[in-house]
């Protein structure tokens, strides 16, 4: 016998995790594309207007690649951990650029 209490349960995990990889998509997606555009501010051999410039061109195609890549992923989590990971190691590379004399 099928328990009816519990069959909008599924559901109710799949609209979660849908509900999170577009929250995803849109804030981390943000913030990655954010990391290198400033991450390419600061790197680029070149002045630093055009330098913002470019980063800030360049952000935007990894943001679109970022929302689409969280999609691409089979587990929501997957998704979360690559971009936490991807914004830990660009703010590194940026905190050592900064102690290096970017800046």
């Amino acid at each position: 016998m099928i328990d009816t209490k519990m069959t909008g349960f599924p559901d109710v995990i799949q609209a979660f995790a849908i509900t999170s990889r577009v929250i995803l998509a849109v804030f981390g997606g943000y913030a990655v594309a954010a990391m290198i555009a400033v991450l390419l501010s600061v790197a680029l051999p070149m002045p630093r207007v055009d330098a913002t410039l470019f980063g800030m061109l360049i952000s935007f195609i990894v943001w679109a690649a970022g929302a689409t890549a969280v999609f691409l992923v089979r587990r929501t989590a997957v998704a979360w951990v690559m971009t936490l990971l991807f914004l830990a190691v660009l703010g590194i590379a940026f905190y050592l650029l900064q102690a290096g004399g970017g800046i």
